[in-house]
């Protein structure tokens, strides 16, 4: 058991800014846990709730046999009622899946009404939309942290909502990569954002975004292009190439 939660813990870590491993702040609420005063191992099968394996992003592997080996891997530290491997992106895989999740469902009344499509509340739909759109843009290039937050809500007389939504890097070369040449990554996302916002809702949206950085940095094109490095050039250059005020 000590053995199980170690590979759950070490499954959860994530690596920060400077490379070191740390759980992060949700880890506990993500752990297993079990009914107090039970051990879980010594349940009867019949008692114990089916646990399904899904492998996912099959296509990032390079040999089959990857894929296979950490399959075998979780199956040193428990028991699974089923085990699929999928890749999202492609879909590959998920029909079986949901056919299957289907069979395990026992009916039992609904927890929330039938026209809830979420429990998010509409900020966190927006950082959900947007967070979809950066991962699925940059997948494994940008693996920088960022942060964003909404900083505007305003209803209009003509029923529209206007957003006004800001992400946060931790300096301005992390912020031109997310920018794109002339802002067209921005802009793009902006579009993507704006038309996923007013299906979800069934009210136009004016979403409008920006990038911000906590620090200037210059890149190792910069300092080639700016040369001897005077501080001057280098001021110069940096209210340039600013990139807080992107907004669009």
């Amino acid at each position: 058991a000590k053995a199980g939660l170690r590979f759950r813990m070490n499954a959860l870590m994530e690596v920060d800014e400077d490379g070191r491993r740390e759980l992060p702040e949700r880890a506990m609420e993500m752990l297993p846990r079990s009914i107090p005063g039970t051990n879980p191992l010594s349940l009867k099968d019949e008692d114990r709730p089916p646990v399904t394996l899904v492998l996912n992003k099959i296509d990032k592997a390079s040999e089959m046999r990857w894929v296979t080996s950490r399959e075998r891997e979780f199956k040193t530290h428990g028991q699974f009622d089923g085990i699929f491997y999928t890749s999202a992106t492609k879909s590959n895989g998920i029909v079986k899946l949901l056919e299957h999740l289907k069979r395990r469902a026992k009916p039992r009344p609904w927890l929330y009404p039938s026209e809830l499509l979420t429990t998010m509340s509409h900020t966190e739909q927006v950082k959900q939309v947007v967070n979809a759109y950066i991962f699925r843009r940059f997948n494994s290039d940008v693996p920088y942290k960022f942060e964003q937050q909404t900083v505007g809500w305003t209803p209009r007389l003509d029923g529209s909502l206007m957003i006004e939504h800001e992400i946060i890097v931790k300096d301005s070369v992390v912020a031109r990569m997310v920018l794109g040449v002339r802002n067209t990554i921005l802009q793009h996302m902006r579009q993507k954002v704006t038309e996923t916002l007013t299906s979800l809702w069934g009210t136009p949206i004016d979403f409008r975004i920006w990038v911000r950085p906590l620090k200037q940095r210059l890149s190792k094109s910069d300092l080639a292009k700016i040369g001897d490095g005077k501080p001057d050039r280098v001021k110069a250059f940096m209210s340039r190439t600013s990139t807080k005020e992107n907004i669009v």
